[in-house]
């Protein structure tokens, strides 16, 4: 996707961030593509985002937190999805700061990553999964890329892709990276939860279009209201 178009649209809704867009693309994907199935959710489905706490700890490293996003994905107008996503993602941001950051990045000090894995093994092992509601439906992780054109001595990278694992609970991820003006949205996914991953992939396109057509309007009409200010 383009960045320049996703900075457009996000300038349709007022405090919007390029994250708050992804969102919103991510969302109408899994409208259309639970809609072609007859199979839109009664309740809404949670993302869970990943998002950089650098700024709000003493030391530097990857500092890392989460949110969680209800997604709106009932909603059928974009621009109104965008909406409510960009307002579910300042009201999650505000309670991941109150419960504390740095707290939650440090857990690796007291939780050693070989019993944190064998945790997992486990919880996957007996099938946990199954006799609890979890806490989101999917993973969106948006990690920003380089501006700068990157080489492999004379080679030069042209698109780069992210991937992440599924895990027992978790049927599908999302990953999305940038890489100079473009932004790519990578779909992992278990067969048991996404059947047809490419339906999913090409409502992305069909959700970012509908988000662009959206704003449209709004974009000539602001236009307009500059080239008259200026005459």
């Amino acid at each position: 996707l383009s960045l320049d178009e996703i900075r457009k649209i996000r300038a349709a809704v007022p405090g919007a961030t390029v994250n708050d867009v992804v969102l919103a693309v991510c969302s109408g994907a899994l409208h259309h593509y639970l809609k072609d199935y007859g199979n839109l959710p009664e309740r809404d489905l949670v993302a869970m985002a990943p998002i950089s706490i650098r700024n709000q700890v003493d030391q530097g490293g990857n500092r890392v937190s989460a949110m969680l996003v209800p997604l709106e994905v009932g909603v059928k107008d974009p621009l109104e999805r965008l909406r409510r996503i960009h307002t579910h993602a300042v009201d999650s941001k505000a309670y991941t700061h109150a419960i504390g950051a740095a707290t939650l990045a440090d857990t690796s000090r007291f939780v050693p990553y070989s019993l944190a894995t064998a945790a997992a093994s486990l919880y996957s092992g007996l099938h946990l999964a199954r006799y609890h509601r979890p806490p989101f439906n999917l993973v969106i992780t948006n990690v920003p890329g380089p501006r700068e054109p990157l080489y492999l001595g004379t080679a030069r990278l042209l698109e780069g892709y992210g991937t992440a694992p599924v895990l027992d609970g978790l049927g599908l991820i999302l990953v999305v990276t940038s890489y100079l003006d473009t932004l790519s949205i990578s779909a992992t996914a278990a067969h048991e939860a996404v059947p047809d991953l490419a339906r999913l992939v090409a409502g992305i396109d069909a959700s970012f279009a509908a988000l662009k057509k959206a704003v449209a309007p709004r974009r000539r009409a602001t236009t307009r209201k500059r080239a008259h200010v200026r005459s």
